[in-house]
């Protein structure tokens, strides 16, 4: 397999768009608990995430916006949410969103979006959603790039089980491929083939904790019979949260460690919606300019949170409203 994570040793990097934005979710918990900002000022933290989040959401033409109601919810709705062009505005169609389109609603040029389908039910941490740090059960906050998909299938779904079939890049899981969730290992937040680690000397393992990504094999269930990574922490900041992924849930009401599940049929259906990004697609606007459109993103947190990102500009549309 190809093995995924910061780049290392014998470990190469396939994900690479949110080490910066990894490493200030980290520094923003810090900020947080620490450091008072003066009065009426934005922590610099927060500025920074909010850069790094507005940069990436304004290229890309598809999210997953999946919303809780409250910090503690495991439970929450993902919503698909696409951008459109070449039409007029009308029913299901979003303009903007927030203080940047003004206080008026007014729309925002190229920036229209809508919803497409219903919302899907999900399930998050055992602590909700919000800020990241390994180990605490809550799913992070934020907005992620995804891909690769990863299955136990040698080959990406096709046929009668993805009809459409799959645009993003697809990568099998071997029988000894792990995710590394030591926060001491040099190995920590990658996902590869431990087989492929000389028994002894450098480069060895050296991990005491790492999950294992055939859980068909090590624990008879179907978690990671589809899956999608979860680019969070990249930048493998020590303690920030690892192993970050979308992938089937056991059931309704029982929440994962700190990823995003659904049924198995909704997760194949998002699987077959999504589109892999181009630098030969459309120009868009963001912060640095005209950019070429990227691939899909998570944008993941509370309602509260969500709002406050699209109200301040970072997100170019209006949250869809609470059940």
């Amino acid at each position: 397999m190809r093995p995924w994570g910061h780049n290392g040793g014998r470990i190469f990097a396939i994900i690479g768009l949110l080490a910066v934005a990894a490493g200030a979710c980290a520094r923003e918990d810090s900020a947080a608990s620490g450091e008072a900002a003066s009065e009426g000022s934005v922590p610099a933290s927060r500025v920074v995430i909010q850069g790094s989040f507005r940069s990436l959401a304004a290229r890309a033409g598809q999210h997953l916006v999946v919303v809780t109601e409250a910090p503690g919810d495991i439970r929450g709705r993902l919503f698909r949410m696409e951008r459109v062009s070449g039409v007029e505005v009308g029913e299901g169609v979003e303009t903007g969103g927030g203080r940047d389109s003004g206080e008026s609603g007014a729309p925002v040029e190229g920036a229209s979006w809508r919803q497409v389908g219903a919302p899907v039910p999900v399930v998050v941490g055992r602590s909700g959603v919000g800020p990241k740090q390994e180990g605490d059960g809550r799913s992070p906050q934020g907005v992620f790039a995804l891909g690769p998909v990863f299955g136990y299938a040698r080959a990406p779904p096709t046929g009668s089980v993805l009809p459409g079939g799959l645009a993003l890049p697809y990568e099998p899981m071997p029988h000894s491929a792990v995710c590394v969730d030591d926060v001491g290992s040099a190995y920590y937040t990658r996902v590869f083939d431990a087989d492929t680690l000389p028994e002894a000397g450098p480069g060895a393992k050296d991990w005491a904790s790492a999950e294992d990504m055939r859980r068909d094999l090590a624990f008879g269930d179907d978690l990671y019979k589809w899956g999608v990574v979860v680019q969070y922490n990249d930048g493998a900041v020590p303690g920030a949260g690892s192993c970050i992924f979308l992938h089937v849930w056991r059931a309704l009401d029982s929440p994962t460690a700190g990823c995003t599940a659904m049924a198995e049929e909704d997760l194949l259906a998002l699987l077959g919606w999504l589109k892999r990004g181009s630098v030969s697609g459309p120009e868009v606007e963001s912060d640095l300019g005209p950019e070429r459109t990227t691939g899909p993103l998570l944008v993941q947190g509370t309602r509260a949170y969500l709002e406050d990102l699209s109200g301040e500009g970072v997100l170019p549309y209006r949250i869809p409203p609470a059940p």
